[in-house]
């Protein structure tokens, strides 16, 4: 697009976004974003600039409009949106994805916007950094609870007889019923699961060599990639599958806190190795772990913890005589206890 053109809808954008726009500059602007993909990434783009900085000032009618072109024009500059998001996001405490389907209710243009996304049905992305977790709503009003490194793709509205969706990392699923369209979720090492209503926890990191559904209520199958179905998942049953050979364990649970706790405040070891726990440490504070000892690795901790700082919970593990540690510029060095 050229810069004239450019700069002339982003104005646009913002004067319809203030309340101001005429009712033919509203049908200019939704046919501008019909005219391609690239219009409509960032014409979200933009409106999401302007939610966060409604959000800062506390109100959705008080931003000054120098200040968010300005600021628009700064975001256009950066190769990365989901890196100006996570900054953002650390920031304020919130995550603000590419698509309104989120808690904001700023402003009386909220449904002109999520009518004219709809209509161009474009795909939305959200993801929350390490040490960051998200709420959000979809478009058939599911609800996902992100933990740290966690991200999801999904369209602005859900086409056709099933809902599609990719995620990766944790998650915690609240999904709509619609018998008529089931959702079906794709992840990392090419598991799909396929589900209807229910809820359930899903862990399912790119980089680990498992993942793991926990059922709280409903039903879902789940379809590996090699083709092979499983199904008859019950609820309080978690399925542990090995991305690599594809082998699959089921558990009865009695107790779901180890799983679903982190959506409370709570990081849970349930006797999980160091080399796990440190995984996991690494994701919920977003710090940075080195082993000089690799020894430690196998040992066990079973622990939990509601707000405790990352060197808390190392000093626990130092004085169960587990580990010996030091933090050298914000980076924690860890061997092996020793007197």
């Amino acid at each position: 697009m050229e810069n004239g053109v450019c700069n002339y809808m982003e104005e646009l954008i913002i004067k319809y976004l203030k309340g101001e726009a005429s009712k033919n500059e509203m049908l200019e602007i939704e046919a501008w974003v019909k005219e391609s993909v690239e219009n409509r990434k960032l014409f979200a783009k933009k409106v999401n600039l302007y939610a966060i900085s409604a959000n800062l000032e506390g109100k959705a009618d008080m931003c000054d409009l120098d200040k968010i072109v300005k600021a628009i024009r700064r975001l256009d500059r950066r190769r990365s949106v989901t890196r100006y998001f996570a900054a953002a996001a650390l920031a304020t405490g919130l995550i603000v994805g590419a698509a309104l389907y989120t808690s904001y209710k700023i402003g009386s243009y909220k449904n002109d916007v999520e009518y004219i996304l709809a209509q161009s049905n474009t795909n939305l992305e959200y993801s929350t950094p390490y040490g960051v977790k998200s709420k959000i709503s979809l478009p058939d009003n599911s609800v996902v609870w992100l933990n740290s490194g966690s991200r999801i793709s999904f369209p602005s509205k859900f086409a056709g007889n099933e809902r599609l969706i990719s995620f990766s990392g944790e998650g915690f699923f609240d999904v709509a019923k619609d018998s008529l369209r089931p959702m079906k979720i794709n992840t990392p090492g090419g598991v799909t699961v396929n589900v209807l209503g229910t809820k359930f926890n899903l862990d399912t990191y790119a980089e680990d060599r498992s993942m793991s559904l926990l059922l709280l209520s409903g039903r879902v199958n789940i379809r590996m990639k090699n083709g092979s179905l499983i199904e008859n998942i019950k609820p309080s049953e978690k399925i542990v599958i090995n991305k690599i050979d594809t082998k699959a364990k089921i558990n009865s649970v009695k107790d779901t806190l180890p799983t679903t706790g982190w959506r409370d405040g709570w990081l849970i070891f349930d006797d999980l190795t160091l080399s796990e726990v440190f995984v996991k440490m690494k994701r919920w504070y977003g710090i940075t772990i080195k082993v000089e000892d690799n020894s430690i690795l196998e040992k066990r901790l079973s622990a939990k913890f509601r707000e405790e700082s990352a060197s808390q919970v190392l000093d626990l593990m130092r004085k169960t005589q587990l580990i010996n540690y030091t933090i050298v510029d914000s980076i924690a060095y860890v061997k092996n206890y020793s007197w």
